[in-house]
């Protein structure tokens, strides 16, 4: 149908009065129908505006003509009522008789939809939009009313999951985030070589290094290539922030620098198509130099002459030092033999060319950030050149320093891993709801064959070796008081489930967990009429040994070679293990492999929410508890397959 059956539109004008303060609105793809705030009648030029109001049209649908392409439609919320906007805004009334509000809601924030709006006419030279007549016009399929309710239902319930898993999709960010930075603090504080120095102890100290510099800056003076600077002050004991490990040195970045300096901006003349690179603080993006990312250029003139100081070289470390964000830290890349930036960048020139990447792994841990006291320029704070300079710095051994950088490259690059992958999960997260929505709301007819593979029919063969299964648990842990139906069955379901046995069983959603209760009936007759066990209630050991007890082993042995190790495994591991503890684990275990076959993310919150929903009873388990079994599952390997994969 049309959706004009579903919308009307409605207009409520308005002259605005300048000496009247009004409120407006913005609608955007991404965070729908919002408040944009408010702003007096004299500084609004269109005098002639339209009025939302959702006391009359509680439910509203507003959208921009420009922005339609781009999805920007939605639902006007409650904190938009009584706001003005222009024609280009218009607001349509649901009619809540042919459609559900939950319903349209998602279908108005589906791709499905957006590509319906792909196919309409769009007007306007200068500004490319999309009139609301032929918006209205637009058909839909749509189904009853009360299937649309039904599908809505459906939806919500996986956007609850989808919720769950950005929310841990955010944390993770967060975590890596946090141990990135303890990676770095952790490096420039000496604890990543530890080790390292037990079995390097001869090494030449920091102190040697020092005085290293300390000779070639003072020639460097001799010669005239660089100025003699002020001598920096002593570096106090209240002014260090931990304890260096042996043969390390404090200094200050001064000390170890033949220069540090910052750039400065040419005229606008001296920019050129190509030459020398021109940085700007928006070339340093994720700790590099992005020079693809709004490239400049200034003439070869005056960087060899008044920006003379500020010429940068491969290798050099720079530092944005006007912010906010401070400390965005870079190394100089080999694309050019020469560069040159502006004056919110500082250049780190180090005499000791290899002490460099120590330098940049050291800014960028941002620990020195701490003790600053920004100073204030033109409303900005900036971190002086003489604040630079006097950064307290722990030296190690250029030994050392080589084998910090290699370590720390080493898990930093293990955390990039991580972290697209991370990041794929959450593109994989948005593309899984959009197919829910496609599935939702497209509707295709298919005529096709469906050939339909019916399980083999269980044999004699097939219940002898549950019954042998269930006997060698009942053999081995006889004795243990723990043993009853319910670990009993539990232990034949992971035993069943590690080694992908084919059974004759019929695991049902039952309050314990995974329960099949006419296998239980079965087993203790078979096992009776075997003479291996009779199975006592009242008793605190509640399989009773017969006069066969042990003449199943033979058997057993024979049909379980191949399965005889996995299942070893889950007897010994959960020998002395109580009924309530193999409760959840087994349940978590169903609830695992489910996700799996119906190839959703395996989050910590999805199937905790799934063992939450498998019985009111589940209450009884604490969410600390749940999370401590998932952790202790994946440890012992007691995982679904293919979540192992």
């Amino acid at each position: 149908m049309k959706l004009e059956k579903l919308l009307n539109k409605y207009r409520i004008e308005t002259r605005i009065k300048d000496e009247i303060e009004y409120r407006q609105v913005t609608i955007s793809q991404h965070t729908g129908v919002k408040f944009r705030g408010k702003k007096l009648g004299n500084k609004i030029g269109r005098k002639r505006q339209f009025v939302v109001d959702l006391k009359q049209y509680p439910n509203t649908v507003m959208f921009t003509r420009q922005g339609l392409k781009d999805g920007a439609i939605g639902f006007a919320p409650k904190e938009v009522h009584n706001c003005i906007v222009t024609e280009n805004m218009p607001t349509l009334s649901v009619n809540t008789e042919i459609v559900d509000i939950e319903y349209l809601k998602r279908l108005l924030n589906s791709n499905h939809f957006l590509k319906k709006i792909d196919e309409l006419t769009i007007v306007g030279s200068a500004q490319k939009s999309i009139h609301e007549r032929d918006l209205l016009k637009l058909e839909i399929d749509i189904p009853k009313i009360d299937i649309q309710r039904e599908i809505a239902k459906k939806i919500i319930s996986k956007e609850e999951d989808f919720s769950s898993l950005k929310d841990e999709i955010q944390t993770q960010k967060q975590l890596i985030t946090n141990y990135k930075k303890s990676i770095l603090q952790e490096a420039i504080q000496g604890k990543l070589t530890e080790g390292w120095r037990k079995e390097n102890k001869n090494i030449e100290p920091a102190s040697e290094l020092l005085k290293r510099i300390k000779g070639k800056k003072e020639k460097l003076v001799k010669e005239k290539k660089i100025k003699k600077e002020k001598t920096l002050p002593k570096i106090s004991k209240q002014e260090i922030p931990f304890e260096l490990p042996k043969n390390w040195s404090w200094c200050k970045l001064g000390d170890i620098c033949n220069n540090i300096t910052s750039g400065s901006t040419p005229a606008k003349e001296f920019f050129v198509s190509k030459d020398i690179p021109y940085l700007k603080v928006y070339n340093i993006r994720d700790n590099k130099v992005n020079f693809e990312y709004k490239e400049q250029f200034i003439t070869s003139e005056i960087h060899n002459s008044s920006l003379q100081r500020c010429r940068l070289f491969p290798g050099e470390v720079i530092m944005n030092i006007v912010g906010p964000p401070f400390g965005k830290t870079a190394i100089i890349p080999n694309d050019y033999p020469e560069w040159n930036c502006n004056q919110a960048i500082a250049i780190f020139r180090c005499i000791e060319k290899s002490v460099n990447p120590f330098i940049y792994k050291f800014l960028l841990s941002n620990l020195y950030l701490k003790n600053m006291h920004f100073k204030g320029v033109a409303g900005q704070d900036n971190i002086s050149v003489t604040m630079c300079k006097n950064i307290i710095f722990p030296l190690p051994p250029l030994a050392e320093q080589k084998v910090i950088i290699e370590k720390v490259e080493t898990l930093l690059a293990k955390c990039n891993i991580l972290e697209k992958e991370i990041i794929q999960c959450e593109v994989n997260s948005e593309m899984l709801m959009q197919a829910v929505l496609k599935e939702a709301f497209e509707t295709k007819v298919k005529k096709e064959t469906k050939i339909i593979d019916l399980p083999a029919k269980p044999t004699n063969i097939d219940y002898y070796k549950r019954t042998l299964l269930a006997t060698e648990i009942v053999w081995q842990l006889q004795k243990e008081p723990t043993l009853g139906h319910l670990k009993l069955q539990k232990l034949i379901y992971l035993a069943q489930e590690s080694s992908t046995m084919q059974l004759p069983t019929n695991f049902l959603q039952q309050v314990a967990g995974p329960y099949d209760p006419k296998m239980a009936r079965s087993l203790d007759k078979q096992m009776k009429t075997k003479k291996w066990f009779e199975y006592k209630k009242s008793e605190l050991l509640k399989f009773k040994p017969l006069e066969k007890a042990g003449g199943h082993k033979a058997d057993f042995e024979k049909f379980f070679a191949n399965e005889k190790e996995s299942i070893q495994y889950i007897i010994d591991t959960f020998k002395t293990a109580k009924s309530d503890s193999i409760e959840l684990v087994g349940t978590l275990y169903a609830c695992w492999k489910k996700l799996i076959e119906e190839k959703q993310m395996i989050t910590d919150e999805l199937i905790s929410k799934r063992f939450y929903e498998w019985s009111e009873e589940k209450a009884k388990f604490e969410k600390s508890r749940i999370l401590k079994a998932l952790r202790w599952m994946e440890t012992k390997g007691i995982v679904p397959e293919k979540a192992n994969a």
